[in-house]
């Protein structure tokens, strides 16, 4: 099998988690930056409705404050009274003359109606007057109704205008009329110019009136309805999905960034629309400054992740391969001393109390426990070797006393103190019966063991055989004598008798 390093393992696993840790988090990246650019393309959004808001409003203020100023004018008043057209032509000629020169007003307009809602005089077409305004011109009716001023956008013919309006009064405080001081948004867009934006006020399509509007004016279902146009971002303007825009909020191309805001006139209906429109480079600086920061981290947990694993690679290989490499080393002696290679063990000097300092001084402890069985097993086989010699010398009466906790040597040393048991016994009856044929007693018999076999069986069967043997032979030989005794004193008796004789 391949040797492989557990530190190399480790270092492999940790490199993995990394390397999720890393994706997970370049995808909380991705996602925040995405966050970030909507955030930031929603703050452009809202930066742009306020900025429209407020512009339009303070265009409203400012018209409505003209209309009700000039409508306090006395010759106003008395020119509606006295239905005197000249007197209010020369009147609105020197308000629109002031205007100009104190002003950034260079083309005003006012437009005077009676108090049957026909017009009195339109100071930049005086010759056209008298018509019924009635059927089109709401806010005037409003203002008829309510007799208070009202601002509002209106639309007009050559699209929407902005319009103050307030009515007229008599010196006796009786409704005689109305006035309203017309704008366009011509300044409204030069505002946004300055500011490197863009502004178009479009008008709904179904809402256009007469033909001073045309295609040229046109952008989708709108007409253009200011005079100040930026060409470039016209014909960006015209590949726009207005439907899409309007359900978003916001959109966005390689060039521009497009919001829009609803135009309402005064009873809340949407007659158009205010598309305003910012560099992309703009915006992007924005989200770039955000994004870099959000890159800029990423990389940073990137390198401090790797710098991380590499300590932990180094410390990992340091303390636990270090350690184990010991604990290898040690453990390679203990083994030659356990399968006695060796007759000594080296204990390690033990430092830590962590996982690897507990396994040393587990090894040391069983060490210890190892040879201190090692040495009560010599002590036991020092003394069979001893024994051993002693019964090879003939001794029997010697004994194996040394103990051991080893339970195969406890086994061998009561197997043997038996055996020298059994043989004294049996060494004994020998030399007992040995001692009594010996001494011409020949009755004396061996007690065999029944366990006895083979050869030693033999030997004890055989001196019972002996013992028998002699047993008989003395017999014989007792009778041998008694015969020849007997024979003796018959040959002595014949003697004595051949000399008598």
């Amino acid at each position: 099998m391949k040797e492989s390093s557990i530190a190399n393992k480790i270092l492999l696993r940790i490199l993995i988690v990394a390397a999720i840790v890393i994706v997970i988090a370049a995808g909380v990246s991705y996602y925040l930056v995405m966050g970030m650019k909507k955030d930031i393309e929603l703050q452009t959004q809202e930066h742009f409705e306020l900025l429209i808001k407020e512009r339009i409003k303070a265009k409203l203020d400012i018209g409505i404050s003209n209309a009700v100023t000039i409508s306090k004018n006395t010759d106003v008043i008395e020119a509606l009274e006295t239905n005197n057209r000249d007197l209010a032509i020369a009147a609105l000629s020197s308000i629109s003359n002031a205007m100009k020169n104190g002003t950034s007003f260079k083309n005003v307009k006012v437009h005077i109606h009676d108090k049957n809602v026909n017009s009195f005089l339109r100071n930049w077409k005086t010759e056209k007057y008298g018509d019924d305004l009635s059927s089109f011109r709401k806010t005037i009716l409003e203002v008829k109704n309510t007799q208070k001023p009202l601002a509002a956008i209106e639309v007009g013919r050559a699209g929407l205008v902005l319009r103050g309006l307030a009515p007229v009064f008599n010196d006796a405080d009786e409704y005689i009329g109305s006035l309203e001081f017309i704008q366009g948004f011509n300044s409204v867009v030069k505002d946004f110019k300055a500011d490197d934006e863009f502004l178009l006020v479009l008008m709904d399509e179904k809402l256009k009136r007469g033909n001073a509007l045309t295609s040229q004016d046109k952008v989708g279902n709108y007409y253009i309805s200011q005079k100040v146009i930026d060409e470039s971002f016209k014909n960006s303007v015209k590949s726009l999905d207005f439907t899409k825009l309007i359900n978003k909020g916001y959109l966005t191309d390689s060039s521009y960034f497009y919001t829009q805001f609803p135009i309402k006139d005064f009873q809340g209906n949407t007659i158009g629309t205010y598309l305003v429109g910012d560099h992309i480079k703009h915006v992007d600086t924005s989200f770039n400054e955000s994004a870099n920061l959000v890159y800029f981290m990423l990389v940073m947990m990137v390198i401090l992740t790797l710098v991380l694993v590499f300590v932990i690679y180094y410390l990992f290989k340091k303390i636990i391969t270090g350690g184990l490499n010991k604990f290898k080393h040690s453990f390679a002696e203990f083994l030659d001393f356990i399968s006695f290679k060796t007759n000594t063990f080296t204990k390690p000097t033990v430092y830590t109390n962590d996982e690897v300092g507990q396994m040393l001084v587990m090894l040391n402890e069983t060490a210890d426990i190892f040879d201190k069985k090692l040495k009560e097993d010599m002590r036991v086989i020092g003394e069979i070797v001893l024994t051993s010699d002693k019964v090879e010398q003939g001794i029997y009466k010697c004994r194996i006393h040394a103990t051991s906790e080893n339970p195969m040597i406890v086994t061998l040393k009561n197997t043997i103190n038996k055996m020298l048991d059994e043989n004294e016994r049996n060494m004994t009856e020998v030399v007992r019966s040995v001692s009594h044929f010996a001494n011409n007693d020949y009755r004396d018999r061996v007690n065999i063991n029944p366990k006895l076999k083979d050869k030693m069986l033999e030997v004890m069967q055989s001196i019972n055989k002996l013992g028998e043997a002699l047993g008989n032979n003395a017999k014989a030989n007792l009778h041998n004598g008694q015969t020849l005794e007997n024979n003796s004193a018959t040959m002595t008796a014949s003697m004595n008798n051949l000399a008598a004789k």
